[in-house]
């Protein structure tokens, strides 16, 4: 492997993009670990609370394998999720809940997945709950053996990322172990308007195709969240 490990950052994230602004010639697959992050975001600047022992690391992408750009965040997601699901975590309790994030039983994040372009290059930011859970919300990683270390789990990750793949793959794996499957009810917000869908599948760009009442609509980037079925009456598609 080649990267870096920091006992504390401000951000994994900020440090990578530092590290490209020194050497635009970095490594494709270079990482950045840290045991804790004192500023570490999520999607839509959200915080993200780093506990030493999680995983925070950022890991750089030249040559993303698919021939779709806007699939690879998809595709770093899956690739966490088979990671997580090759040390032992049952896949049925695994979900990926669009675009990125990964939940457990269908009621907590355990990881989350920012992606960041600067220039032409990918810059992958994960956090992981592997051994504390720091928010409400969110869950730790259901290991059944011993927990790995943030860096064995980076390794097990660029490993994901050096195989082959295929948009039409990553397509077929994300539904399959999508938190909103075909079919699901959602409901999002637009223009500060809870907006209410049923889910139709991924797009051609990866983004979330929904069935509504004005017809089919795409999102790229908004923050859905599942709509629990009343007690007694089938909603089913």
């Amino acid at each position: 492997m080649n990267g870096e490990r920091h006992e504390r950052l401000i951000s994994t994230q900020i440090t990578m993009k530092e590290r490209l602004d020194a050497n635009p010639m970095l490594q494709d697959r270079y990482f950045i670990l840290a045991d804790m992050q004192t500023a570490g975001r999520g999607r839509s600047d959200r915080q993200w609370v780093s506990s030493v022992g999680n995983l925070h690391a950022s890991i750089l992408i030249r040559t993303p394998p698919l021939s779709i750009p806007t699939w690879t965040p998809l595709w770093v997601s899956v690739c966490a999720h088979r990671s997580l699901i090759a040390f032992g975590v049952p896949a049925d309790r695994l979900q990926l809940k669009w675009p990125n994030d990964l939940w457990l039983d269908a009621t907590s994040k355990v990881s989350g997945v920012l992606c960041e372009k600067k220039g032409d290059t990918l810059i992958a930011g994960i956090g992981m709950n592997l051994m504390h859970s720091p928010l409400p919300e969110s869950a730790t990683v259901p290991f059944p053996d011993r927990i790995p270390l943030p860096e064995t789990m980076v390794e097990k990750i660029l490993f994901e990322l050096s195989k082959d793949a295929s948009v039409g793959e990553i397509r077929e794996y994300y539904e399959r172990h999508s938190l909103f499957k075909i079919g699901t009810d959602v409901t999002w917000n637009s223009k500060s308007q809870k907006k209410q869908g049923r889910v139709v599948g991924l797009g051609e760009y990866g983004e979330l195709i929904l069935e509504t009442d004005s017809g089919r609509i795409p999102l790229y980037s908004e923050d859905v969240s599942g709509i629990t079925p009343p007690k007694g009456k089938d909603r089913s598609p």
